[in-house]
């Protein structure tokens, strides 16, 4: 387990011997997941793995519009986030892919577009390499449809308990 590692604790199911460790790094993109996938989820040998990348490679586009080098368009995440997985999937027992969100009801707003060409691109290479497809965005959306975007969180994909 790498100094990053954070295991979840207790189980819920502790008979199962189920150990959960959480390798998410705030701010990653998936050239950073790529540069770490050694370490951070090789190494460990796990039989399954989850994979929820991609609201930051979204996100550098709107937030830093002239640090054109941080930016991580569609056909690169899909590249780099399609050899991932091919050269993992068949190692593992399962796999489970959830699609990138914002908080964000309009579809046609710039970002939220953009997120959904993401989703998009998971949802195509978990159908690809037999992966669970978790559809977070159409789970957001869910709750969109009842509760307005201002009432969660100042950031558009940082979800906190609903404001009151």
């Amino acid at each position: 387990m790498s100094a990053r590692s954070k295991p979840c604790s207790p189980p819920t199911y502790p008979d199962s011997a189920i150990r959960i460790v959480n390798q998410g790094l705030s701010g990653n993109t998936v050239r950073d997941l790529q540069t770490r996938w050694r370490q951070d989820v090789l190494d460990l040998r796990p039989d399954w793995l989850s994979i929820m990348i991609g609201i930051n490679d979204a996100w550098r586009l709107f937030d830093m519009p002239l640090q054109s080098e941080l930016h991580v368009p569609p056909d690169e995440y899909e590249e780099r986030l399609e050899e991932l997985v091919a050269s993992t999937r068949p190692k593992l027992d399962g796999m489970i892919l959830m699609s990138p969100y914002v908080i964000e009801p309009n579809r046609a707003e710039p970002m939220r577009a953009l997120m959904d060409r993401y989703g998009e691109i998971v949802q195509r290479i978990a159908r690809a390499h037999d992966a669970v497809f978790v559809d977070v965005q159409a789970a957001f959306d869910a709750v969109l449809a009842h509760r307005h975007p201002c009432r969660w969180h100042g950031i558009a994909f940082i979800p906190a308990p609903p404001a009151t």
